[in-house]
């Protein structure tokens, strides 16, 4: 019985791999099988791609490298020395008009004292 109740599916089921079957040749060579302009543009694009890879390995890279260490140490000196003399609150008109508070206050959900200072809030 349960034999009858899934026949429709038996062919839903089965895997099918009438692409993989092999007739036992072996494959012609890509010269064979492609167009000569198709070839053609297959070879460029292999030059073209070792050519940038090379580009990036041998300059993009060490230029980069060479920038994080001449830049990196007067940055970490500079964060330095914001957290120890942080930024005070200048009372600008135009900005921090918040009439209503955050979901979660009054306070933004990203800041950093020493580079943003709050105003100072009346209680």
């Amino acid at each position: 019985m349960a034999s009858r109740l899934f026949t429709p599916l038996r062919p839903l089921a089965q895997r099918r791999m009438l692409s993989t079957v092999s007739s036992g040749k072996p494959f012609p060579p890509l010269e064979q099988t492609v167009l000569k302009e198709t070839l053609e543009a297959y070879h460029h694009a292999q030059g073209s791609t070792k050519m940038w890879a090379n580009i990036n390995l041998f300059l993009v890279v060490p230029i980069l490298i060479a920038s994080v260490v001449f830049i990196l140490p007067p940055e970490v000196e500079h964060i330095k020395h914001k957290y120890e003399h942080p930024n005070e609150f200048v009372p600008f008109e135009h900005l921090r008009k918040l009439k209503n508070p955050y979901p979660w206050g009054f306070e933004p959900l990203f800041r950093n004292d020493a580079f943003v200072p709050l105003p100072p809030r009346d209680e």
